[in-house]
Formats: C-alpha cells, sequence, structure tokens
C-alpha cells in the first residue's frame, strides 16, 4: 500500500506505452499484525538480486535513467546466469 499515492498512478499512465501493460493493484491491509500478500515474494527477491549488486547498494547515479539503466543491466547479468 506504500505505492499507493497519486505520483505512481500518474507514472503509470505516462509509461504505459513504454512499458506494454502494467495494472497497478494496491493490497489493503487485512486484518491486524501480519499477514501474507500474494506475489509479493516475487518482488522481494528481485529486489534482493539487485541489492547484491554493489552499484546497487548506494545511489551513486546522479540521473535517475543512468540508476536505472544499471538495473537492466544487472536483470541482463542475472538473466544470463540463470540461462547459462
Amino acid at each position: 500500500s506504500g505505492y499507493s499515492g497519486n505520483p505512481v498512478v500518474e507514472w503509470v499512465k505516462e509509461s504505459h506505452e513504454i512499458t506494454r501493460s502494467i495494472i497497478l493493484e494496491v493490497v489493503e491491509k487485512a486484518g491486524k499484525g501480519f499477514n501474507v500478500v500474494k506475489k509479493r515474494w516475487v518482488v522481494e527477491r528481485t529486489f534482493s538480486w539487485l541489492i547484491n549488486y554493489r552499484r546497487h547498494s548506494k545511489d551513486y547515479e546522479v540521473l535517475t535513467r543512468n540508476s536505472e539503466a544499471m538495473i537492466h543491466i544487472a536483470m541482463l547479468h542475472i538473466l544470463v546466469k540463470r540461462v547459462a
């Protein structure tokens, strides 16, 4: 639910042509305490893979597009390692 703000919704609408299709789903908190959220592990796992790269441990990049490019490179590296 941390991504439920209007800036994220506007970004998804603007970048729809670039990303082909994004479905923004806001999951409401169900009850008190810890609850398992469907497919959250996919996002958490991907973040942990990215953090393993030293370049992503801190915000070294000046421009956002450079940071995005480094994320693409890291994910391509992960993909190539898994295929090979």
